[in-house]
């Protein structure tokens, strides 16, 4: 994966986003693509919800727990490490 990522320098002050590049090999993006059709979501809401599952898994490493997948009834099924 190439991940070039820069900000726009151009971004007016206080607009309350700014604006980015990412570069991504084609695979990834298939993935992407795949991603946004099913959820129905743009590629930048697909980020903000990537970002926001990664901060909750750093937060909880953080704090000596662990993420992971729940079945139905909550019993655990997988850990997710190395997030």
């Amino acid at each position: 994966m190439n991940a070039n990522i820069t900000s726009n320098e151009n971004a007016k002050p206080n607009s309350g986003k700014v604006r980015i590049s990412l570069d991504l090999s084609p695979a990834l993006n298939e993935t992407l693509e795949e991603i946004m059709a099913e959820e129905h979501i743009t590629k930048s809401e697909l980020l903000r919800r990537a970002i926001g599952l990664l901060k909750v898994a750093n937060d909880a490493k953080k704090r000596g727990q662990s993420l992971g997948l729940l079945d139905e009834q909550g019993k655990p099924l997988t850990l997710i490490i190395g997030v």
